[in-house]
């Protein structure tokens, strides 16, 4: 993780950027649903609670969406609530799972990490469903929804279990060789 309060702040502002850019870059791929399928908005959400922590993780997972809305009117407007309580907790779960495993293996560190992320930001959008359905009664949406999302989203998780991994170990590296 980076210690420096300027270089969290850039890494933040750069992966908040690259949360924008990349989901328009896969909506030229000729498939339904790009979004849902490939979840690119995730990936630089994730990777900046690895790098930066989780408060700036939460804040560019809530952040993203909303600016990717008003620049592109993607998410549509009924998913953007659940997108953004969905992508802080990515951020900030991979942030403070990140922290906390320190003392482990190195490669066990970062797919653990992963997976406690994914898991948490898929409960945090389950929740969202139940308080949307139950609470506030929309009955236009439904739990099923979340396992409808996870199925919809296997060649996503898989992107995610594959580039964030490599990714993780390319900057470490980087900052590792920096330091000395």
């Amino acid at each position: 993780m980076i210690q420096n309060k300027t270089e969290r702040l850039v890494t933040a502002a750069l992966c908040l950027a690259l949360g924008i850019i990349l989901p328009q870059a896969f909506h030229v791929i000729p498939v339904a649903n790009t979004g849902n399928v490939f979840l690119p908005m995730h990936i630089p959400v994730i990777l900046c609670g690895y790098f930066a922590g989780g408060m700036y993780g939460a804040l560019v997972g809530m952040i993203c969406p909303i600016l990717s809305f008003l620049f592109t009117g993607m998410p549509n407007a009924a998913r953007l609530p659940f997108m953004i309580c969905e992508l802080a907790v990515y951020g900030l779960a991979a942030g403070i799972a990140y922290k906390c495993l320190e003392k482990m293996n190195k490669t066990m560190r970062i797919y653990v990490t992963l997976i406690i992320t994914m898991l948490c930001g898929r409960i945090a959008y389950f929740f969202g469903m139940v308080v949307a359905v139950y609470i506030l009664g929309m009955k236009e949406l439904s739990v099923g929804a979340v396992i409808s999302a996870i199925v919809l989203g296997v060649p996503g998780i898989i992107i995610q279990l594959i580039m964030i991994p490599a990714i993780v170990f390319a900057v470490d590296k980087m900052l590792q060789n920096k330091q000395n």
